[in-house]
């Protein structure tokens, strides 16, 4: 997205961004060793029965709200998951004491919220 104005993601930026954000699930809430996996991305949506679904669209007034609130969200994950054993504030998010998130947590994080 450059700028301030906001453009609809293509099927395959939107597939991305839902991977990444699946990967982050994973990381956080999987136990060790379990495995998920994806279908691949086909840049079409489709209903149960096959048939192809026009990508939806979001108007102008809810996209900014989307925008504003997956911001939000980037910004506290990153801060709770990556900043948490040196920033006391990320801390008392997570109820005051240090948690070592693990490698693929942390790594996921990145990838779904690179600023």
């Amino acid at each position: 997205m450059a700028g301030d104005k906001i453009q609809h993601p293509t099927p395959a930026e939107a597939f991305q961004q839902a991977a990444n954000h699946a990967a982050l699930l994973r990381a956080l809430f999987l136990p060790a060793g379990a495995t998920r996996k994806c279908k691949d991305e086909t840049s079409t949506l489709k209903d149960k029965e096959g048939n192809v679904k026009t990508f939806p669209k979001l108007n102008e007034e809810d996209a900014v709200e989307k925008v504003n609130d997956v911001i939000s969200r980037g910004f506290m994950t990153r801060k709770i998951i990556l900043e948490n054993a040196t920033d006391m504030k990320a801390r008392i998010l997570i109820g005051g004491q240090a948690f070592p998130f693990v490698e693929a947590a942390e790594k996921a994080v990145k990838e779904a919220y690179p600023w």
